[in-house]
Protein backbone atom coordinates (compact mmCIF):
# COMPACT_ATOMS: atom_id res chain seq x y z
CA UNK A 1 0.00 0.00 0.00
CA UNK A 2 1.36 3.57 -1.14
CA UNK A 3 0.26 7.24 -1.17
CA UNK A 4 0.30 9.19 -4.20
CA UNK A 5 0.25 12.79 -4.78
CA UNK A 6 0.11 14.36 -7.82
CA UNK A 7 3.50 16.76 -8.10
CA UNK A 8 2.37 20.36 -9.06
CA UNK A 9 -0.39 22.93 -8.28
CA UNK A 10 -2.96 22.90 -11.44
CA UNK A 11 -2.09 25.33 -14.13
CA UNK A 12 -5.01 26.99 -13.68
CA UNK A 13 -5.00 27.45 -10.17
CA UNK A 14 -5.53 31.18 -8.90
CA UNK A 15 -2.03 32.36 -7.78
CA UNK A 16 -3.00 33.70 -3.97
CA UNK A 17 -4.57 30.49 -3.23
CA UNK A 18 -2.46 27.78 -4.52
CA UNK A 19 0.21 26.59 -2.15
CA UNK A 20 4.02 26.06 -3.56
CA UNK A 21 4.61 22.37 -3.67
CA UNK A 22 7.60 22.78 -1.13
CA UNK A 23 5.19 24.15 2.09
CA UNK A 24 2.68 21.43 1.24
CA UNK A 25 5.49 19.17 1.77
CA UNK A 26 6.10 21.12 5.07
CA UNK A 27 2.30 20.73 6.37
CA UNK A 28 2.08 17.22 5.10
CA UNK A 29 5.42 16.45 7.30
CA UNK A 30 3.72 17.89 9.94
CA UNK A 31 0.35 16.13 9.86
CA UNK A 32 2.23 12.33 9.51
CA UNK A 33 4.37 13.28 12.84
CA UNK A 34 0.93 14.34 14.30
CA UNK A 35 -0.21 11.00 13.12
CA UNK A 36 2.62 9.33 14.05
CA UNK A 37 2.42 10.69 17.29
CA UNK A 38 -1.46 9.92 17.70
CA UNK A 39 -0.80 6.57 16.72
CA UNK A 40 1.66 6.03 19.60
CA UNK A 41 -1.07 7.59 22.08
CA UNK A 42 -3.63 5.35 20.47
CA UNK A 43 -1.65 1.87 21.06
CA UNK A 44 -1.64 3.17 24.85
CA UNK A 45 -5.62 3.30 24.83
CA UNK A 46 -7.97 0.59 25.88
CA UNK A 47 -9.83 -1.12 22.40
CA UNK A 48 -13.76 -1.13 22.57
CA UNK A 49 -16.62 -1.80 20.16
CA UNK A 50 -19.87 0.01 19.71
CA UNK A 51 -22.46 -2.46 21.39
CA UNK A 52 -25.25 -1.16 18.27
CA UNK A 53 -23.08 -0.95 14.75
CA UNK A 54 -19.97 -3.33 15.87
CA UNK A 55 -17.62 -0.16 15.11
CA UNK A 56 -14.20 -0.70 16.29
CA UNK A 57 -12.53 2.10 18.55
CA UNK A 58 -10.78 3.61 21.58
CA UNK A 59 -11.50 4.86 24.60
CA UNK A 60 -10.60 8.39 24.70
CA UNK A 61 -12.35 11.18 26.86
CA UNK A 62 -15.30 12.86 25.32
CA UNK A 63 -13.35 16.55 24.24
CA UNK A 64 -10.78 14.47 22.08
CA UNK A 65 -12.84 12.32 20.05
CA UNK A 66 -13.31 13.93 16.75
CA UNK A 67 -16.15 11.16 16.14
CA UNK A 68 -18.31 11.98 19.04
CA UNK A 69 -18.27 16.09 18.03
CA UNK A 70 -19.27 14.64 14.19
CA UNK A 71 -21.86 12.22 15.98
CA UNK A 72 -23.36 15.42 17.68
CA UNK A 73 -24.65 17.13 14.49
CA UNK A 74 -26.69 14.15 14.16
CA UNK A 75 -28.30 14.01 17.85
CA UNK A 76 -26.41 10.58 18.49
CA UNK A 77 -25.36 9.77 21.27
CA UNK A 78 -21.82 8.69 22.55
CA UNK A 79 -20.94 5.47 23.69
CA UNK A 80 -19.37 5.87 27.13
CA UNK A 81 -16.57 3.27 28.33
CA UNK A 82 -16.28 2.24 32.00
CA UNK A 83 -16.44 5.55 34.35
CA UNK A 84 -12.80 6.41 34.78
CA UNK A 85 -13.78 7.95 38.21
CA UNK A 86 -14.44 11.76 37.37
CA UNK A 87 -17.76 12.71 37.38
CA UNK A 88 -16.61 15.87 34.60
CA UNK A 89 -18.23 14.91 31.08
CA UNK A 90 -16.23 15.98 29.38
CA UNK A 91 -13.34 13.67 31.06
CA UNK A 92 -15.12 10.88 30.99
CA UNK A 93 -14.29 8.28 27.89
CA UNK A 94 -16.60 7.22 25.15
CA UNK A 95 -15.85 4.62 22.61
CA UNK A 96 -14.07 6.61 19.54
CA UNK A 97 -15.02 5.78 16.30
CA UNK A 98 -12.13 4.23 13.90
CA UNK A 99 -12.75 7.00 10.52
CA UNK A 100 -10.97 8.08 8.23
CA UNK A 101 -7.82 9.54 7.52
CA UNK A 102 -8.79 13.08 9.28
CA UNK A 103 -10.05 11.60 12.22
CA UNK A 104 -6.94 9.46 12.89
CA UNK A 105 -4.91 12.83 13.08
CA UNK A 106 -4.12 14.78 16.08
CA UNK A 107 -7.05 16.95 17.58
CA UNK A 108 -5.58 19.96 18.20
CA UNK A 109 -4.55 20.14 14.66
CA UNK A 110 -8.04 19.36 13.25
CA UNK A 111 -9.21 22.36 15.75
CA UNK A 112 -6.84 24.37 14.25
CA UNK A 113 -7.59 23.55 10.70
CA UNK A 114 -10.78 21.07 10.14
CA UNK A 115 -11.06 18.07 7.45
CA UNK A 116 -12.26 20.98 5.12
CA UNK A 117 -9.19 22.91 5.09
CA UNK A 118 -7.25 19.67 4.74
CA UNK A 119 -9.18 19.31 1.57
CA UNK A 120 -7.71 22.33 0.37
CA UNK A 121 -4.19 22.43 1.64
CA UNK A 122 -2.62 19.10 -0.07
CA UNK A 123 -2.85 17.83 -3.09
CA UNK A 124 -5.00 15.14 -4.18
CA UNK A 125 -4.35 11.75 -1.76
CA UNK A 126 -5.45 8.29 -2.63
CA UNK A 127 -4.09 4.53 -1.41
CA UNK A 128 -4.15 1.67 -3.77
CA UNK A 129 -6.74 -0.74 -2.78
CA UNK A 130 -5.93 -3.22 0.19
CA UNK A 131 -6.40 -5.90 -2.45
CA UNK A 132 -6.25 -6.36 -6.17
CA UNK A 133 -9.51 -4.93 -7.91
CA UNK A 134 -11.60 -7.92 -9.13
CA UNK A 135 -13.65 -5.24 -10.98
CA UNK A 136 -14.19 -1.44 -11.25
CA UNK A 137 -10.72 -0.14 -12.46
CA UNK A 138 -12.19 1.91 -15.20
CA UNK A 139 -14.34 2.81 -11.97
CA UNK A 140 -11.80 3.61 -9.82
CA UNK A 141 -9.37 5.34 -11.88
CA UNK A 142 -12.38 8.05 -12.78
CA UNK A 143 -13.25 8.46 -9.26
CA UNK A 144 -9.27 9.85 -9.01
CA UNK A 145 -9.98 11.42 -11.59
CA UNK A 146 -12.80 13.71 -10.35
CA UNK A 147 -10.93 13.91 -6.92
CA UNK A 148 -8.33 15.55 -8.89
CA UNK A 149 -10.64 17.79 -10.40
CA UNK A 150 -12.89 18.37 -7.00
CA UNK A 151 -9.14 19.64 -5.27
CA UNK A 152 -8.98 21.95 -8.38
CA UNK A 153 -12.08 23.46 -8.10
CA UNK A 154 -11.95 23.93 -4.14
CA UNK A 155 -8.71 26.22 -4.81
CA UNK A 156 -10.38 28.27 -7.28
CA UNK A 157 -13.65 28.62 -5.97
CA UNK A 158 -14.17 31.47 -2.62
CA UNK A 159 -17.56 29.41 -1.57
CA UNK A 160 -17.84 28.64 1.92
CA UNK A 161 -18.01 25.46 2.54
CA UNK A 162 -36.27 12.08 5.96
CA UNK A 163 -36.90 11.26 9.39
CA UNK A 164 -34.38 11.82 11.90
CA UNK A 165 -32.18 13.76 9.19
CA UNK A 166 -30.40 17.17 9.40
CA UNK A 167 -29.55 19.76 7.09
CA UNK A 168 -26.60 19.28 4.77
CA UNK A 169 -24.70 22.23 4.31
CA UNK A 170 -24.38 23.82 0.82
CA UNK A 171 -22.03 21.74 -1.77
CA UNK A 172 -21.36 18.91 1.16
CA UNK A 173 -22.94 16.22 -1.39
CA UNK A 174 -22.19 17.99 -4.67
CA UNK A 175 -23.07 14.80 -6.67
CA UNK A 176 -26.46 15.66 -5.89
CA UNK A 177 -29.15 15.34 -8.31
CA UNK A 178 -32.80 16.27 -7.95
CA UNK A 179 -35.16 14.55 -10.49
CA UNK A 180 -37.95 16.26 -11.80
CA UNK A 181 -40.78 15.41 -14.21
CA UNK A 182 -42.43 17.54 -17.00
CA UNK A 183 -42.49 19.16 -20.02
CA UNK A 184 -41.48 22.46 -18.75
CA UNK A 185 -38.96 22.84 -15.86
CA UNK A 186 -41.04 25.82 -14.66
CA UNK A 187 -44.04 23.25 -13.91
CA UNK A 188 -42.75 20.08 -13.51
CA UNK A 189 -42.98 17.95 -10.16
CA UNK A 190 -39.37 16.99 -8.54
CA UNK A 191 -39.94 13.34 -6.90
CA UNK A 192 -36.54 11.56 -6.51
CA UNK A 193 -33.02 11.98 -6.21
CA UNK A 194 -30.03 10.48 -8.06
CA UNK A 195 -25.92 10.89 -8.01
CA UNK A 196 -24.06 11.85 -10.79
CA UNK A 197 -21.08 9.66 -11.80
CA UNK A 198 -19.69 11.08 -14.66
CA UNK A 199 -19.66 14.06 -17.15
CA UNK A 200 -22.90 12.70 -18.74
CA UNK A 201 -24.90 9.68 -17.00
CA UNK A 202 -26.61 10.10 -12.84
CA UNK A 203 -27.06 7.09 -10.95
CA UNK A 204 -30.43 6.39 -9.75
CA UNK A 205 -33.46 3.23 -9.29
CA UNK A 206 -35.31 2.04 -11.96
CA UNK A 207 -38.71 2.83 -10.62
CA UNK A 208 -37.73 6.61 -10.63
CA UNK A 209 -37.26 5.99 -13.93
CA UNK A 210 -41.60 7.08 -14.39
CA UNK A 211 -44.30 8.80 -12.26
CA UNK A 212 -47.47 7.43 -12.23
CA UNK A 213 -49.46 10.98 -13.36
CA UNK A 214 -46.22 12.45 -14.54
CA UNK A 215 -44.53 10.48 -17.12
CA UNK A 216 -40.80 9.80 -17.57
CA UNK A 217 -38.07 11.80 -15.89
CA UNK A 218 -37.19 14.67 -17.98
CA UNK A 219 -35.18 17.06 -16.10
CA UNK A 220 -32.13 16.80 -13.88
CA UNK A 221 -30.66 19.61 -11.60
CA UNK A 222 -27.42 19.92 -9.88
CA UNK A 223 -25.87 22.47 -7.68
CA UNK A 224 -29.04 23.44 -5.50
CA UNK A 225 -29.46 23.52 -1.78
CA UNK A 226 -33.18 24.59 -1.59
CA UNK A 227 -35.93 22.14 -3.44
CA UNK A 228 -37.42 26.07 -4.47
CA UNK A 229 -34.28 27.59 -5.26
CA UNK A 230 -34.07 29.39 -8.49
CA UNK A 231 -31.22 26.86 -9.98
CA UNK A 232 -29.15 28.88 -12.07
CA UNK A 233 -29.33 27.59 -16.29
CA UNK A 234 -26.00 25.60 -15.83
CA UNK A 235 -27.13 23.43 -13.54
CA UNK A 236 -30.24 22.30 -15.21
CA UNK A 237 -30.19 19.70 -17.81
CA UNK A 238 -32.41 17.77 -19.83
CA UNK A 239 -32.72 13.87 -19.89
CA UNK A 240 -31.65 12.31 -23.33
CA UNK A 241 -31.80 8.61 -22.52
CA UNK A 242 -33.40 6.62 -19.63
CA UNK A 243 -31.64 3.01 -19.47
CA UNK A 244 -32.66 1.07 -16.79
CA UNK A 245 -31.63 -2.29 -16.19
CA UNK A 246 -32.15 -5.12 -18.44
CA UNK A 247 -33.32 -7.20 -15.09
CA UNK A 248 -35.47 -4.91 -13.37
CA UNK A 249 -39.28 -6.21 -14.01
CA UNK A 250 -41.47 -4.31 -11.97
CA UNK A 251 -43.65 -4.32 -9.54
CA UNK A 252 -40.65 -7.00 -8.07
CA UNK A 253 -38.45 -4.96 -6.60
CA UNK A 254 -35.31 -6.62 -7.51
CA UNK A 255 -32.19 -4.37 -10.07
CA UNK A 256 -33.86 -1.42 -8.81
CA UNK A 257 -31.21 0.74 -10.82
CA UNK A 258 -31.15 2.88 -13.76
CA UNK A 259 -28.68 5.34 -15.57
CA UNK A 260 -29.82 8.86 -16.87
CA UNK A 261 -27.76 10.12 -19.92
CA UNK A 262 -27.76 14.14 -19.72
CA UNK A 263 -28.84 16.16 -23.12
CA UNK A 264 -25.31 17.33 -22.85
CA UNK A 265 -21.83 17.24 -21.14
CA UNK A 266 -22.32 18.30 -17.25
CA UNK A 267 -19.67 21.15 -16.59
CA UNK A 268 -18.31 20.71 -12.92
CA UNK A 269 -17.48 23.05 -10.28
CA UNK A 270 -17.65 23.24 -6.49
CA UNK A 271 -21.38 23.15 -6.14
CA UNK A 272 -21.46 20.34 -8.98
CA UNK A 273 -19.07 16.97 -8.63
CA UNK A 274 -19.19 13.64 -9.45
CA UNK A 275 -19.59 10.99 -6.27
CA UNK A 276 -17.68 7.71 -6.96
CA UNK A 277 -19.11 3.91 -7.04
CA UNK A 278 -18.09 1.30 -4.82
CA UNK A 279 -16.55 -1.06 -7.03
CA UNK A 280 -16.55 -3.97 -4.46
CA UNK A 281 -13.18 -3.32 -2.54
CA UNK A 282 -13.11 -3.19 1.32
CA UNK A 283 -14.52 -0.40 3.11
CA UNK A 284 -16.06 0.83 6.65
CA UNK A 285 -19.73 0.36 5.69
CA UNK A 286 -21.13 -0.14 9.22
CA UNK A 287 -22.06 3.47 9.07
CA UNK A 288 -23.86 5.08 5.77
CA UNK A 289 -25.49 8.66 5.10
CA UNK A 290 -28.53 8.94 2.67
CA UNK A 291 -29.60 12.62 1.43
CA UNK A 292 -32.28 13.71 -0.45
CA UNK A 293 -35.60 16.16 -0.15
CA UNK A 294 -38.00 13.67 0.54
CA UNK A 295 -40.77 13.38 3.03
CA UNK A 296 -39.45 14.90 6.38
CA UNK A 297 -41.62 11.62 7.72
CA UNK A 298 -45.17 9.95 7.73
CA UNK A 299 -47.63 11.86 6.46
CA UNK A 300 -45.45 15.47 6.91
CA UNK A 301 -44.18 17.78 4.41
CA UNK A 302 -41.55 17.56 1.76
CA UNK A 303 -37.87 18.77 2.76
CA UNK A 304 -37.39 22.59 1.31
CA UNK A 305 -33.52 22.03 2.48
CA UNK A 306 -31.31 19.09 0.95
CA UNK A 307 -31.46 16.22 3.99
CA UNK A 308 -28.63 14.06 5.66
CA UNK A 309 -29.42 10.99 7.82
CA UNK A 310 -26.85 8.52 9.43
CA UNK A 311 -28.04 5.10 9.04
CA UNK A 312 -26.60 1.65 9.97
CA UNK A 313 -25.60 -1.65 8.55
CA UNK A 314 -28.04 -4.46 9.03
CA UNK A 315 -27.15 -8.12 8.95
CA UNK A 316 -28.03 -10.06 5.92
CA UNK A 317 -29.50 -12.49 8.12
CA UNK A 318 -32.01 -9.73 9.48
CA UNK A 319 -32.70 -8.39 6.61
CA UNK A 320 -33.91 -11.10 4.95
CA UNK A 321 -36.38 -11.57 8.25
CA UNK A 322 -37.48 -8.48 8.13
CA UNK A 323 -38.77 -8.90 4.07
CA UNK A 324 -39.67 -12.11 3.90
CA UNK A 325 -40.94 -13.27 0.52
CA UNK A 326 -43.70 -10.96 -0.58
CA UNK A 327 -46.61 -12.22 -2.86
CA UNK A 328 -45.31 -10.34 -6.30
CA UNK A 329 -43.23 -7.88 -4.99
CA UNK A 330 -40.54 -9.98 -3.70
CA UNK A 331 -41.23 -13.75 -4.25
CA UNK A 332 -37.41 -14.94 -3.32
CA UNK A 333 -37.18 -12.35 -0.11
CA UNK A 334 -34.08 -10.17 0.17
CA UNK A 335 -30.96 -11.01 -2.76
CA UNK A 336 -28.18 -10.52 -0.88
CA UNK A 337 -25.83 -10.04 -3.57
CA UNK A 338 -28.16 -7.67 -5.09
CA UNK A 339 -29.76 -5.47 -2.03
CA UNK A 340 -28.80 -4.75 1.31
CA UNK A 341 -30.57 -3.38 4.18
CA UNK A 342 -29.65 0.08 6.42
CA UNK A 343 -31.87 1.62 9.49
CA UNK A 344 -32.02 3.37 12.93
CA UNK A 345 -29.93 3.06 15.56
CA UNK A 346 -33.11 2.96 18.47
CA UNK A 347 -33.67 6.23 17.51
CA UNK A 348 -36.42 6.90 14.47
CA UNK A 349 -33.64 7.46 11.35
CA UNK A 350 -35.15 6.63 7.71
CA UNK A 351 -34.94 7.65 4.16
CA UNK A 352 -38.79 8.11 3.07
CA UNK A 353 -41.03 8.77 -0.41
CA UNK A 354 -39.05 11.22 -2.20
CA UNK A 355 -35.45 10.12 -1.53
CA UNK A 356 -35.93 7.31 -3.86
CA UNK A 357 -32.88 6.76 -5.84
CA UNK A 358 -30.81 8.96 -4.06
CA UNK A 359 -27.35 7.73 -2.69
CA UNK A 360 -26.32 5.51 0.25
CA UNK A 361 -23.15 6.87 0.66
CA UNK A 362 -19.81 6.96 2.69
CA UNK A 363 -16.41 9.14 3.06
CA UNK A 364 -13.64 6.98 1.31
CA UNK A 365 -10.60 6.10 3.26
CA UNK A 366 -8.79 5.52 0.45
CA UNK A 367 -9.25 8.44 -2.15
CA UNK A 368 -9.32 11.28 0.29
CA UNK A 369 -12.06 14.10 -0.02
CA UNK A 370 -14.57 12.09 -1.78
CA UNK A 371 -17.88 10.23 -1.11
CA UNK A 372 -18.34 6.32 -1.88
CA UNK A 373 -21.66 5.68 -3.17
CA UNK A 374 -22.24 1.80 -1.84
CA UNK A 375 -26.25 1.89 -2.42
CA UNK A 376 -29.50 3.61 -4.29
CA UNK A 377 -32.74 3.85 -2.27
CA UNK A 378 -34.74 1.52 -3.39
CA UNK A 379 -37.95 1.19 -0.85
CA UNK A 380 -39.03 0.18 2.21
CA UNK A 381 -42.56 -2.06 3.20
CA UNK A 382 -43.73 -0.04 6.59
CA UNK A 383 -44.43 3.19 8.05
CA UNK A 384 -41.75 5.51 7.44
CA UNK A 385 -39.25 6.20 10.13
CA UNK A 386 -40.67 3.21 11.76
CA UNK A 387 -38.10 1.94 14.82
CA UNK A 388 -36.42 -1.77 14.63
CA UNK A 389 -37.64 -1.74 10.26
CA UNK A 390 -34.70 -0.65 7.90
CA UNK A 391 -35.11 -0.02 4.37
CA UNK A 392 -34.00 -1.63 1.53
CA UNK A 393 -31.11 -0.22 -0.82
CA UNK A 394 -29.41 -1.40 -4.43
CA UNK A 395 -26.37 -2.36 -3.49
CA UNK A 396 -24.34 -0.58 -5.97
CA UNK A 397 -21.04 -2.49 -6.07
CA UNK A 398 -22.95 -5.62 -7.87
CA UNK A 399 -23.70 -3.50 -10.72
CA UNK A 400 -20.48 -1.97 -11.59
CA UNK A 401 -19.54 -3.87 -14.70
CA UNK A 402 -22.92 -2.84 -16.08
CA UNK A 403 -22.61 0.63 -15.23
CA UNK A 404 -18.91 0.27 -16.56
CA UNK A 405 -19.94 -1.00 -19.69
CA UNK A 406 -22.29 1.73 -20.71
CA UNK A 407 -20.72 4.89 -18.79
CA UNK A 408 -16.80 4.33 -19.65
CA UNK A 409 -17.34 1.78 -22.58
Amino acid sequence: MHIQMSQSCPQYAKRRLCLSFNNNIIMLVFVIICGFLTVLVNSQERDCVNKYSGEKGKCKPLDKCQSAKHDQRYHIKPEFCTNNGTSDLKSQEVCCLQGDIISKLDSTLLSILGSDSLCLLFQPIHRDPEEPLKQGKKAWDMCIKYQEDFFSRRLNDSISIGTGGVFAQRGEFPHMALLGYGKIFSEAEFNCGGSLISERFVLTAAHCRYSAGLGYVTIAVFGIHYRNETAEEKYIYGVKKIIKHPMYKPPKKYNDIALLEMDRRVIFDFLVMPGCLHVGDRVDDGRAYGTGWGYLGQSMVLAQELQTIPLWKIANDTCRLKFAPYKRLLPDGIDDSSQMCYGDDGTPRDTCEGDSGGPLQIKSTSIYCMYVIIGVTSFGFTTCGEVGYPGVYTRVSNYVPWIESIVWP
